[in-house]
């Protein structure tokens, strides 16, 4: 009985740091600290905090750099949240002895065949899927697929995960395939954005 309480007090504390933080990130009240840092670095602590989960699944877990520069102005702290909650859900919807694959990239133009002002991330596992006609509406509030509420998710995760990039100036997106697997993909500038310029984006 003491670890169904303490289980269900987790999950409720979570709930709520996830409704505040939701809440300040659409209201502008959150406060952002810009400064530079490495994102890899900041993948591998998120990895190491979840390495744990990944051993009780045997998930493989892989990390590949295809970009020369793995460092832009941002929140460290915020994208940390970022990486976990994408991390976290690649491995609650991943099978057993599945895998789990990181990819830094640096987007080509066609055009001009040279780097964009953005760093690519790609997180792939090869969970459950999404179904195609759901992809649309992942990152909205308190929606999720008819696959992924079977994880007694909040509905929370992937809506702070879209508050989180596009406060830096990034995209973020998702391709999947029933029972192959996932892609989520998000983009943060090379450029500096100063910490005015984030919350202006938010208060808009």
């Amino acid at each position: 009985f003491m670890q169904i309480i303490i289980s269900t007090t987790d999950r409720l504390n979570s709930l709520l740091n996830e409704l505040l933080d939701l809440s300040k990130m659409e209201s502008g009240r959150m406060s952002f600290n810009m400064e530079t840092t490495d994102v890899l670095g900041v993948l591998n602590e998120a990895a190491t905090e979840l390495k744990p989960s990944l051993l009780e699944k045997q998930i493989r877990f892989d990390v590949r750099v295809k970009s020369n520069d793995t460092t832009v102005e941002c929140d460290g702290f915020r994208i940390g949240q970022l990486m976990r909650n994408l991390l976290s859900n690649a491995i609650k919807f991943s099978t057993e002895n599945g895998s789990i694959v990181v990819e830094f990239q640096n987007p080509i133009h066609e055009e001009l065949e040279e780097k964009s002002g953005d760093l690519l991330v790609k997180v792939s596992d090869t969970g459950i899927g999404i179904p195609e006609d759901q992809l649309s509406y992942v990152f909205e509030k308190y929606r999720q697929s008819r696959h992924t509420k079977e994880g007694e998710g909040t509905g929370l995760g992937l809506p702070i995960c879209r508050q989180i990039v596009e406060a830096h100036g990034g995209k973020i997106w998702a391709e999947s395939v029933e029972a192959v697997g996932s892609h989520f993909y998000f983009t943060l500038p090379y450029r500096s954005q100063s910490e005015e310029d984030v919350n202006n984006h938010q208060a808009s």
